[in-house]
């Protein structure tokens, strides 16, 4: 039994699989505020870290993806497309957008790792009198699937939230305001701008 004992604590030291709390990006205080060319907007980083999901938190730092929760009103006389009239920009350059298929890759919980606890099938409980119980026949599968299966849900909830209020593509009209999540291909957590590409260089893009 103590021979088994080991791998079980340092399988349950790695932690189980950790639910989703889920977010809203109309509840997220935003830090960044700003308005100018033409649009009033507000942004959010750590958007995993604030709502409590530490383990996307610390795999996103190192993802190279950021997720990011913003605010924008539309203040021209024209309708903007997200992603192709507005754009974010740091220092001059256009910052990549990226799909949330990309970033939540990056991000997701990695539902294989939890496979490990199959480790466990072969242990078994002797007691005083010498009797053997088989109790990773149970124990092994059991932790696998549920953790399997609680991982899956977790990364296809963050997923659907992302996925459901994504801005890249999303049209605002004249002095609509409207919030959601954009996905950055970028590390740094750093300050950047919302800026209305000039015409020619959207039609370039066309």
């Amino acid at each position: 039994m103590l021979f088994w004992l080991l791998p079980a604590l340092l399988l349950f030291s790695s932690g189980c699989a950790h639910r989703f709390n889920t977010i809203h990006p109309g509840t997220v205080n935003y830090s960044w505020q700003k308005e100018a060319f033409g649009l009033r907007y507000s942004y959010e980083y750590d958007i995993p870290g604030i709502t409590n999901n530490r383990r996307y938190a610390r795999k996103e730092a190192k993802s190279g993806y950021r997720i990011v929760a913003v605010e924008v009103t539309n203040l021209t006389s024209m309708p903007l497309v997200f992603g192709k009239d507005i754009q974010p920009v740091r220092n001059g350059r256009t910052l990549p957008l990226a799909e949330p298929e990309q970033a939540l890759k990056k991000v997701k919980q990695k539902r294989g790792f939890y496979a490990f606890y199959l480790l466990l099938t072969p242990m078994v409980f002797i007691d005083a009198g010498g009797t053997s119980t088989p109790i990773g026949l149970l124990l092994g599968p059991g932790l696998a699937a549920g953790n399997i299966i609680k991982a899956s849900k977790a990364n296809r909830t963050f997923y659907q939230e992302v996925n459901n209020h994504l801005l890249k593509g999303k049209q605002i009209a004249p002095s609509q305001t409207v919030k959601g999540y954009i996905c950055l291909a970028d590390y740094a957590p750093a300050p950047f701008d919302l800026v209305i590409m000039p015409e020619e260089e959207v039609a370039g893009e066309e």
